[in-house]
């Protein structure tokens, strides 16, 4: 089912399939607000206050809404590469995007003037979940140097895990904060409480990572296709802006930004005048 609604002051539109129900913002950098399970418990972790807090194109991300589930496109970290700027946690969440109810989907797109590129996502109600298919065209006649990061900030219960199946001698490397001795698990929450962050520093595909509930359920993101190699984690246990979150984070290349991952021989280049597609699949088990 797809149905117009709103999100706090937000036009909004959502998508219920396989006892998930998701609300995009498509005015709002197509951001996915909420999702909620039939039991009506609210995944993401959103931002508190009853005005939605934008973010303009110029604006500060963290000092924005910064809540729930962002896309992150060209980058997380802002750089410049061949004379293109890419913008602190990428373009896509910053602008409006064009929302079309095709009736079995949720078709949103907008184009990325800071690299030039085409940016499509389609929203459909599955079985067992929702499924989110991307596709980003360059439309440069040179490659395009680019990170793709699902910036999943999911609510968070003391001794609730990260899960995924990467390998087991997997290595991390921390980018910031300081790691406890399971760092996939989360504290307790605190004003105080560490915040940090990783990346497994090796790729695996097709990736699967989510969410594993102390108090039991499951919830799972599992991507098809090769693009989606890498994963970072962020774990907040309340010195980020007061927010109790854990938020895995699959993307295309490592280390916050394209130049970084081409450091570590991990970048990732769309062909001129070329096209990526993946497809990520959202499912919750529960207790």
């Amino acid at each position: 089912m797809i149905k117009e609604t709103m999100y706090k002051d937000r036009p909004a539109i959502s998508v219920e399939g396989g006892g998930l129900t998701a609300v995009f913002l498509p005015e709002d950098g197509g951001k996915m607000a909420s999702l909620r399970t039939a039991a009506g418990e609210e995944l993401l972790c959103g931002a508190k206050g009853e005005r939605y807090l934008p973010l303009t194109p110029d604006g500060s991300y963290v000092d924005a809404e910064c809540s729930a589930f962002d896309d992150m496109f060209p980058a997380i970290d802002p750089c410049t590469i061949d004379g293109h700027d890419y913008p602190d946690h990428g373009e896509v969440c910053r602008i409006p995007h064009t929302a079309e109810n095709l009736g079995d989907k949720l078709r949103l797109s907008c184009t990325v003037q800071s690299v030039w590129a085409d940016y499509v996502k389609e929203i459909t109600p599955e079985e067992d979940g929702i499924a989110i298919r991307y596709e980003i065209t360059n439309r440069n006649p040179s490659p395009l140097p680019y990170l793709w990061a699902g910036h999943m900030m999911f609510a968070a219960h003391e001794g609730d895990s990260v899960f995924s199946n990467a390998p087991e001698d997997c290595g991390m490397r921390v980018m910031f904060g300081n790691p406890p001795e399971k760092p996939n698990v989360i504290g307790p929450f605190s004003k105080e409480g560490e915040s940090y962050k990783y990346y497994l520093t090796s790729p695996f595909s097709p990736l699967v990572c989510g969410i594993d509930y102390a108090a039991g359920g499951r919830l799972t993101a599992s991507f098809e296709g090769d693009a989606v190699r890498w994963l970072g984690v962020w774990m907040n246990n309340g010195s980020f802006k007061g927010m109790y979150n854990l938020a895995p984070e699959p993307c295309t290349a490592p280390y916050d930004n394209p130049q970084n991952a081409e450091k570590e021989g991990a970048a990732s280049v769309i062909p001129p005048l070329g096209t990526v597609t993946f497809t990520l699949h959202l499912k919750y088990t529960s207790k």
